[in-house]
């Protein structure tokens, strides 16, 4: 018994630890996309007034940036710590609101999956996101492809070519970079993102340190099909 509390304890010390130093990020994390938000070509929108505190305060529906309807329903209980999950699968967004959701992902830490498949995140969003992921250690799923959270149970069918996210070489190093220090999760979807085969090492270093991965899904990406690739055995990885 006493080993089992010792246990429990561990655990629990660890789990305040990460979200400590999801906490310490977040700072930075701000002023980064604060310089993000000004340097964005945000056309047919007046952005000269919206800081990113505006963006923390204020709620979805009252925000004239946001067009996707997903992060109009998702926004307020994504701050408010309520949500564990969000999915946009075929939900295309923009920088701007991917400046919105992240600002939502550095202040929870109930969060658990992503779901951004086919939402035509480019570099630079990618670029947003990774800075988000760098500052939330509690995501146990990122999924960029067509599997959603619980991978092994529910897939969903491909939807249009034309709605694929565009990582390249950049974004999927930002996106590799925003999870280097995550030591919970569990499966990563990066199928149908475009991926340049320049960017395989970076993945695989990824993949090979996070201890917890169990998924890896790359399949999809033109440039890295027909190749082996030497990931740890213990992860199930799709190409």
């Amino acid at each position: 018994m006493k080993i089992i509390l010792n246990k429990i304890k561990a655990e629990r010390d660890n789990q305040k630890e990460i979200i400590k130093k999801s906490t310490e990020a977040n700072k930075k994390v701000i002023e980064d996309l604060n310089s993000k938000i000004k340097s964005l070509e945000l056309q047919k929108i007046n952005m000269q007034d919206i800081t990113i505190s505006y963006l923390l305060n204020q709620a979805a529906n009252t925000l004239p940036v946001i067009k996707c309807s997903k992060l109009k329903e998702n926004y307020k209980d994504l701050v408010l710590n309520k949500l564990t999950d969000i999915d946009f699968y075929n939900n295309p967004i923009t920088n701007i609101e991917i400046v919105v959701l992240v600002q939502g992902i550095v202040q929870t830490n109930a969060l658990k999956y992503i779901q951004l498949g086919f939402c035509k995140i480019g570099i630079e969003g990618a670029d947003i996101l990774g800075k988000g992921l760098e500052a939330n250690l509690t995501i146990e799923g990122l999924y960029l492809g067509k599997y959603r959270p619980y991978w092994q149970k529910e897939m969903t069918p491909d939807p249009p070519a034309h709605n694929n996210n565009n990582l390249q070489l950049q974004g999927t190093k930002s996106i590799c970079r925003g999870l280097k220090d995550n030591v919970v999760i569990g499966c990563i979807d990066l199928g149908y993102c475009n991926i340049s085969i320049t960017a395989i090492q970076d993945i695989t270093l990824l993949a090979n340190s996070l201890m917890r991965l169990k998924f890896l899904s790359i399949q999809e990406n033109p440039e890295l099909e027909g190749k082996v690739y030497e990931f740890r055995e213990d992860i199930v990885v799709e190409t």
